[in-house]
């Protein structure tokens, strides 16, 4: 990704119209207290797991077909050189 310019993210595969959090973070391994991944079935969702630290979340609804785009621009700031964030998905077995 080139620093202060067009970044698209794409989800498929998602139930149809239905709201969700993507978590965007700096780490794969530790967000504060909690080691990642982290199942989250104890505090009521069944089959998620939290696998990038939360340093940005975004709120998502998807649409008809269970797909989701976010599109922004990245900063132009050269302070963020070399820094590297993670989002990981569920792999299909």
């Amino acid at each position: 990704m080139e620093y202060g310019r067009p970044f698209e993210l794409r989800l498929a595969n998602l139930p149809a119209y239905q709201p969700g959090v993507l978590f965007l973070g700096l780490s794969d391994r530790r967000w504060g207290a909690l080691t990642l991944p982290f199942d989250l079935t104890g505090l009521g969702m069944p089959g998620c797991v939290l696998r990038a630290s939360g340093e940005w979340a975004l709120g998502l609804v998807s649409n008809s077909i269970g797909a989701f785009t976010y599109r922004t621009t990245s900063p132009n700031v050269s302070a963020l050189s070399g820094l590297a964030f993670v989002n990981h998905f569920p792999q299909e077995t």
